[in-house]
């Protein structure tokens, strides 16, 4: 097909001579052009060919098409010149006719390697075995093996054939040239045994090549093939003009094969808990080289296959290292060695190491493929998985009084990936000062409680990752204080008979339930005018490891210059003319008092006589009791009230009352207020879009205009919609001026989460507002408080 062609026409006398033929099979005769008569180039057709006595050889040019596998042609020989007027029909005024069938001879070169559950090297073509394409094939006449008549090349799915051929006896061969280093059969061999190439089967399912043990030298012959005309197997194209029956196969080394995770770990395949590890990547080698064939995958069955491989070669295999890392499907599995007992067969050992190093890697396993050892399915890999256990113990909280219950937790992890099939858990208890709270243990009680000894005889399977948490209650002997250490201990069992232990330990302290009372001034306000007043902040801490339940608190001060006012809470009981304030138990109007929390009290007094000397107040806990019934520390702190020549070291007044932004529709108010304006010269307003101070830019300056004195200011350079952040900030005269805000505002916004008001400012003021005031919204009974209290709280949230 679009190649040259020969044709030897013998002539008996001169003449002239004509042919055609039907390349195509079509049943129509078709012109043949002529581009050579015995090797002198000429551009003709087969028409009025001027012939003298002899043999002559017509070269002819094949059209591009696919050829038929016969080849009909008829040629016609005259003693004049037709010009042109012949044709491959009709009557000529002499001369002859012959007509002649060109035969073709083909068909099959394949792997006979077996894949798809085929037959290796069986001489039959089954299974999904494929065809081998760009092998090139010789003819030759069986009486002449010198010289070939022509070649050809197998196709991309491996079949060749032979077309234009008359009936003789013909052999085909395919060269040693195509068994060399990097040719598509090199290393390869002929399937063992040969078929008969011309009996009348399905002939692409037997093997025709004559078996030569050292093919890259002499190459692989068929039988010899004799065409017939009418006469050839019609089973595999249906014309007994062709025959489609020649076939070769050939098979080369293979290595394999098996890559699995066993539970009992003796490094031998026998069924006892196996399975396949899929995806595993397998590399394979040429020993002497170094080079990199190749490389599979263990599919489901954890199988591998290096198949069609040259024979005569020293080849290795070896795990790829990307099986290792993590997430990788050998990781993290130990390799299981064939150490024991007698030697493994090779079929169901395992080979692997990670000590048998190539390339700078380990699991590397060598084997050299022959003509007589062609394959080697036997390089496994086994792998066990390793138990691993992990306990850890910890105690909640880790700081209790003497009857408080506490809670230790023991989680047990199984951080390998063997299955525990039995878990036991001991747990000893600190000393006999312990005790377990019954009905405490989750997931269950332990089966002995014998204390200090608990123990839970078996808390069943846990697989690999699994986590399980024992957690149970305990208490301590009123009576004990100290730090205390627990141990846990857990043994775990598997099925390949593992015994696994590990331990963990956790202190707890069992301490004193104590409290700490902390008094300091809040305010004094003795300016001369009537009526003056000191105000004390009274903080109680708890500061031990139980909830207070029953908190007394007894404040005294000296009546002669102090009288009560008021308080919040309220005392249960006041004694003006003894100086002392009684609450029986503050739990009852401010709730227990848990660990960390802070009891916030304000008390006011009048003073109702100059105060010209030093005079304190103490304030005492007494007869405080936790919970569990267990007494806490007494405390106590005073505090003491200057004389009016110590006024220095009181805090100063309140000099700003609130400070405030308003939304409007297209501006912002901002309100403030003033008690004092010692050494004040005025106020400045600052402004940003955010809540940096250090953004804000001046916006407004105005003068102070004494003591009591409400002021506001409208900010109409803004924008509608947008938030802004202002701060207001003393200029005074003598000493480092205060900062107010920020005050967040914005015009034409409906409303914001809340309005930022300023709680009363103190220079120096350490104390903070009670609890019970800001939590539940009450303000002292005095006016003047009052005031003062109705712009500390938004409605929305307690400050």
């Amino acid at each position: 097909q679009g190649q040259p062609a020969q044709i030897l026409v013998e002539a008996g006398s001169n003449g002239y001579l004509n042919g055609w033929i039907d390349f195509d099979g079509d049943g129509l005769l078709d012109t043949v052009n002529v581009t050579a008569i015995d090797g002198v180039p000429t551009v003709s057709t087969m028409n009025d060919i001027l012939m003298v006595t002899g043999v002559h050889t017509f070269t002819i040019g094949v059209p591009d098409v696919p050829i038929s596998s016969s080849v009909y042609s008829r040629f016609r020989f005259t003693s004049y010149d037709t010009n042109g007027a012949l044709s491959y029909t009709g009557l000529a005024a002499d001369g002859e006719v012959e007509d002649y069938v060109l035969m073709s001879l083909g068909n099959f070169v394949w792997h006979d390697n077996g894949s798809g559950s085929g037959v290796r090297n069986d001489g039959a073509l089954n299974g999904s075995e494929s065809g081998i394409p760009g092998v090139e094939l010789e003819l030759y006449r069986y009486d002449d093996l010198a010289t070939p008549i022509t070649t050809t090349t197998s196709d991309a799915s491996g079949y060749y054939n032979f077309t234009g051929l008359t009936p003789y006896t013909y052999v085909v061969h395919i060269p040693a040239s195509e068994f060399g280093s990097g040719e598509p059969l090199y290393g390869l061999l002929s399937s063992t045994g040969w078929g008969i190439p011309d009996s009348d089967l399905d002939q692409d399912v037997d093997e025709n090549g004559v078996d030569n043990p050292i093919p890259a030298i002499g190459g692989i012959s068929s039988l010899s093939v004799t065409l017939s005309l009418g006469d050839e197997p019609t089973s595999e194209d249906g014309d007994g003009n062709s025959n489609l029956t020649v076939d070769f196969g050939f098979y080369g080394g293979r290595i394999g094969d098996y890559v699995w995770l066993e539970l009992v770990r003796d490094g031998e395949q026998n069924g006892l808990f196996e399975s396949p590890i899929p995806g595993v990547v397998v590399d394979l080698y040429d020993s002497t080289t170094g080079a990199h064939l190749a490389s599979d995958t263990t599919d489901g069955a954890g199988l591998y296959l290096f198949d069609d491989l040259p024979l005569n070669v020293t080849y290795t295999v070896q795990l790829s290292q990307v099986n290792f890392v993590p997430g990788g499907p050998l990781y993290p599995y130990t390799p299981t060695i064939f150490t024991v007992g007698p030697p493994a067969t090779p079929i169901t050992d395992s080979d692997g190491s990670p000590d048998a190093i190539f390339n700078g890697s380990g699991y590397a396993v060598t084997t050299t493929l022959t003509s007589v050892i062609s394959e080697d399915l036997t390089l496994d890999f086994g792998f066990h998985a390793e138990p691993e256990l992990e306990l850890v113990k910890t105690v909640a909280p880790g700081i209790a009084a003497r009857s408080m219950p506490f809670t230790y937790s023991i989680r047990i992890e199984n951080t390998g990936q063997v299955t525990f099939t039995a878990m036991r858990l001991t747990d000893t208890l600190p000393s006999a000062d312990f005790h377990y709270i019954g009905s405490s243990g989750d997931p269950a009680d332990p089966d002995t409680i014998a204390e200090p000894l608990l123990v839970w005889n078996d808390l069943g399977v846990l697989p690999p990752g699994g986590s399980l948490t024992v957690s149970f209650a305990v208490t301590a002997t009123p009576g004990i204080t100290g730090t205390y250490w627990n141990t846990a201990t857990v043994r775990v069992e598997t099925t390949p008979g593992d015994v696994l232990t590990d331990t963990d330990n956790v202190p707890v302290d069992i301490h004193d339930p104590a409290l700490e009372i902390s008094k300091e001034i809040l305010s004094l306000d003795r300016d001369g005018v009537a009526p003056d007043y000191v105000t004390f902040t009274i903080a109680i801490t708890n500061i031990g490891p139980s909830v207070i339940d029953v908190l007394p608190l007894v404040d005294q001060y000296d009546p002669y210059y102090l009288s009560f006012h008021d308080a919040a809470p309220y005392p249960d009981s006041v004694n003006n003319s003894a100086g002392s304030l009684v609450w029986n138990d503050l739990t009852i109007p401010l709730g227990n008092l848990p660990p960390g929390d802070t009891f916030h009290i304000v008390t006011v007094f009048n003073i109702a006589h100059e105060i010209n000397v030093t005079t304190t107040n103490v304030v005492t806990t007494t007869n405080a009791v936790d919970l569990y019934d267990n007494p806490v520390n007494e405390d106590e702190d005073d505090e003491d009230v200057p004389g009016v020549e110590d006024d220095d070291d009181v805090p100063t007044a309140i000099e700003v009352l609130y400070f405030r932004a308003v939304g409007e529709e297209a501006s912002v108010r901002l309100e403030w207020a003033t008690a004092a304006e010692l050494d004040l010269t005025g106020f400045r307003l600052y402004r940003a879009l955010t809540d940096d101070r250090g953004a804000a830019q001046p916006i407004a300056y105005i003068a102070a205009t004494g003591p009591g004195s409400e002021y506001s200011h409208v900010d109409r350079d803004v924008t509608a919609g947008q938030v802004y952040w202002y701060w207001l900030v003393e200029e005074v005269s003598a000493g480092e001026p205060d900062t107010y805000g920020p005050a967040q505002g914005g015009a034409g916004i409906d409303s914001l989460p809340y309005h930022l008001y300023l709680p009363l400012v103190l220079s120096n003021a350490k104390g903070l507002i009670q609890k019970e005031l800001t939590c539940r919204g009450e303000a002292p009974l005095h006016p003047y408080w009052s005031s003062l209290w109705a712009g500390l709280l938004p409605e929305s949230r307690c400050m």
